[in-house]
């Protein structure tokens, strides 16, 4: 949020995914997110830690002005989340 105007604008937006719970309303959230705030190079970010074999990537919109990414890490998923997050540089996490 821009202290001078106030507008919004994301640029990166990381969603953690797993089974359980079910990612479908963060995912939606989220993609209502970038709908209404982000730029024209905005990214979604799936993250699965665990398996790649058991990352449960959901079907995202084909019409959308921004980019999505799915990524699979090993390791703890409190600390993978948030190397992730500063990694990609995310304004927004939503679980």
């Amino acid at each position: 949020v821009s202290l001078d105007d106030g507008h919004v604008t994301l640029d990166n937006v990381l969603i953690p995914v797993a089974w359980k719970p079910q990612p479908d309303s963060a995912i939606a959230r989220g993609v209502r997110a970038l709908d209404a705030f982000g730029s024209g190079g905005a990214t979604l970010t799936l993250l699965h830690v665990g398996e790649s074999s058991g990352a449960p990537w959901p079907r995202l919109p084909d019409e959308r002005r921004w980019k999505c990414s799915c990524i699979t890490r090993g390791g703890q998923p409190v600390e993978e989340i948030l190397r992730a997050a500063d990694e990609l540089a995310s304004d927004l996490i939503i679980s």
